[in-house]
């Protein structure tokens, strides 16, 4: 059983490294980290059956238009940009935002034409859509004068609207864009220091098997919610648990499919068989470079994508982190340390071999 369970984590394993799949896909065009924060207050006059959030990080909004209304969001210039009616969504093809919004970063004035009636091309169906809009995010590389003056403070940097139509109405989607200021990073880093310290210790220990595997389960389990807190920030609203889960599967390949390859190792490492230390070493390895080490923009940025505050995200990472730095050590060096004791030690044999060289003597 236990030479089964070390095939099925080697084999997930093997499918995380293949090239089709995404390099741990955390976000589809947003920054994983950053330091700006958006914020929605929501939408002014109350509309029922409206609904915005935020999403990728703020670099995205998300519309849910149940009102029964025809709804059109305008871009930049006031012009019609996307419209939601009868369950049908559509582009104007001729708005300059549409082009603009290509690109997280594009900011280009001069394609399409504002001030003509708009020509509606349908793009998709259902009552959600989801967009880039600059106006909810800092565009420029260089951080706002403020931020370089004071980039240790929280800065309000805008109060930012983007404009709606319902039934011809006017209403506003609002919210804020502020400055965080980054994390100690070396604070979290010497956290991960001491913590896979500990954890390799304990792991040479005569109970450091099951140690190892404990902390192994920790850490997996720690990558899984991460990752499910990225992908419910993704999801729309109406998510289901098998969106969730296909999203973990194909935004979060490579963290998701080592988290179940560690789970896989840790039944390897509890039954405490001669495989142990190789499974739980192995797959701390993959984890903790597949997994985790990709998330270390959070000990460098104030804000990570996902549901969860940063600091809340730091821990999550620390804890992963740490806790596969630490099995790995621990359970190369014990495979080492038990190659070595077999090497020295007396084969079955060797009595017998001694009995049959004194007889031909």
């Amino acid at each position: 059983m236990g030479l089964r369970l070390t095939v099925a984590m080697l084999f997930g394993t093997l499918v995380a490294l293949l090239p089709t799949a995404p390099a741990s896909a955390h976000v589809e065009t947003g920054p994983a980290a950053t330091n700006y924060l958006t914020k929605l207050d929501g939408i002014a006059p109350h509309s029922p059956g409206l609904t915005a959030r935020v999403v990728r990080g703020g670099s995205r909004l998300e519309l849910t238009n149940n009102s029964g209304e025809s709804v059109v969001i305008l871009g930049y210039s006031q012009e019609p940009y996307l419209r939601l009616a009868g369950g049908k969504i559509f582009a104007n093809a001729l708005s300059q935002s549409a082009y603009i919004n290509e690109d997280l970063n594009k900011n280009d004035n001069t394609v399409q034409d504002n001030d003509a009636p708009p020509t509606w091309q349908e793009i998709g169906t259902g009552h959600t859509v989801r967009w880039h809009d600059h106006r909810t995010h800092w565009m420029s590389k260089k951080p706002p004068s403020i931020v370089s003056a004071e980039p240790g403070s929280k800065h309000r940097l805008s109060n930012w609207s983007v404009p709606l139509r319902v039934d011809g109405a006017s209403a506003n989607i609002t919210g804020t864009l502020d400055y965080l200021p980054p994390p100690r990073a070396a604070v979290w880093w010497a956290g991960v220091l001491v913590l896979a310290a500990i954890v390799a210790i304990v792991g040479l220990t005569p109970f450091g098997v099951v140690s190892m595997s404990m902390v192994l389960a920790c850490a997996a389990l720690a990558e899984l919610v991460d990752s499910v807190a990225r992908v419910l920030d993704s999801a729309g609203t109406d998510a289901t648990v098998w969106t969730v889960l296909a999203e973990l599967g194909t935004e979060e390949t490579y963290g998701t499919l080592t988290a179940l390859a560690a789970l896989a190792g840790v039944a390897v490492g509890l039954r405490r068989g001669p495989a142990a230390p190789f499974a739980l070493a192995l797959a701390a390895s993959c984890l903790g470079i597949l997994g985790a080490f990709t998330d270390i923009a959070v000990f460098s940025y104030g804000r990570a994508t996902g549901v969860f505050s940063g600091e809340t995200a730091r821990a999550l990472t620390l804890l992963t982190l740490a806790g596969c730095a630490g099995v790995a050590i621990a359970g190369w060096l014990r495979v080492r340390r038990e190659g070595r004791t077999n090497k020295e030690a007396p084969s079955d044999d060797e009595p017998v071999m001694r009995r049959l060289r004194a007889i031909q003597s």
